[in-house]
This record gives structure tokens, sequence and C-alpha cells, in this order.
């Protein structure tokens, strides 16, 4: 396990965003940071459209929640995306000698 991946679920687990069993799986493998990114970042559009649509509504409390959930899940995708930084060199290096 490379040494980023402990802080990497520490941090994912404090953003209550994604599942346990999503967690466990960056864990295992690095390979799927950028298909939970994307998963992220679409999460992130429902929520604003939810929140637009609330404020259209004229629920102000329920469109800051999405606005607050959306942020969430942009946050989310920085931290794998950032983190898959440091970690994807490596898998390259590892595929070529494999």
């Amino acid at each position: 396990m490379h040494h980023v991946q402990p802080a990497l679920a520490v941090e994912l687990e404090a953003l209550a965003t994604l599942s346990r069993a999503d967690i466990d799986r960056v864990i295992a493998d690095p390979r799927v940071w950028q298909e939970l990114a994307e998963f992220c970042l679409d999460e992130e559009i429902d929520h604003l459209e939810s929140a637009d649509d609330a404020e259209y509504a004229g629920d102000g409390d329920l469109a800051r929640h999405h606005t607050q959930e959306a942020a969430a899940w942009r946050h989310t995708a920085r931290v794998l995306r950032q983190a898959s930084v440091y970690v994807t060199p490596s898998l390259r290096s590892r595929r070529r000698a494999g």
C-alpha cells in the first residue's frame, strides 16, 4: 500500500460523501480513483441542479443544503485527483516493469 492511501482514507471519511465500500475500493486499487472522481463530479452537478430547483421554488434552506452537498462532492473529486498525482507515476512504473 502506498503511503498516501491511509491519509486519503481518513480525509475521505471526514468528507462523508463516499460509502465505506467506495473508500475501501480506493485503498485497494488506486486505478478506481478517476472513476470515482467522475462520479463525484456527477453528484456535484446533481446537487447544483437541485439547489437551483429549490431556490426557484423559494426554499432557501434546501437550496443551501444542496449547495453544501455539491461543494463536498467537488472537494472529494479534488482530493481523489490530487492523490492520483502522487500514485499514478508509481503505477506506471510497475506496469512497465511487469
